[in-house]
């Protein structure tokens, strides 16, 4: 199992900006890590956590990857608030499923989610908001 740090470009100050995490815990097909940026704390943590579903070789099924991150932040009274996501990642088992298929799905998600080349019907700016969300928010 993995257990190196990672690096993940997040935003901040509506800049690009690597989200550094550093590995804390790995128990048989699950794995977590934790942020260690300046504004990461006990109280409000970045955490990512893996979990590895992966069949031996020759049995017939899915291997599934699921990545969950969560990001908590402290609001004027030092309540904590937590945002996240999660996706699975499933992939078959047979010989026509290639690493193109996985890339592909995979770039097809963060198109979604970031809105990179969709357009909206009826909006004329959606820059501020991922445009696939606003398409199923805004009529």
């Amino acid at each position: 199992m993995a257990t190196q740090n990672l690096a993940l470009v997040g935003v901040a100050n509506n800049t690009a900006a690597l989200v550094a995490y550093t590995h804390r815990a790995c128990n048989g097909n699950d794995v977590q890590y934790v942020g260690v940026n300046a504004d990461d704390s006990l109280a409000a943590p970045r955490i990512i956590d893996v979990k590895l579903d992966v069949k031996a070789p020759g049995v017939v099924g899915n291997d599934r990857i699921t990545v969950s991150i969560k990001h908590t932040v402290l609001d004027t009274d030092n309540l904590p608030h937590t945002g996240s996501v999660t996706a699975t990642l499933s992939m078959p088992r047979v010989s026509q499923w290639t690493a193109e298929h996985t890339k592909s799905i995979l770039k097809q998600l963060a198109d979604y989610f970031a809105g990179a080349s969709a357009t909206v019907s009826g909006q004329t700016d959606t820059s501020g908001f991922p445009a696939k969300w606003a398409e199923a928010l805004i009529p």
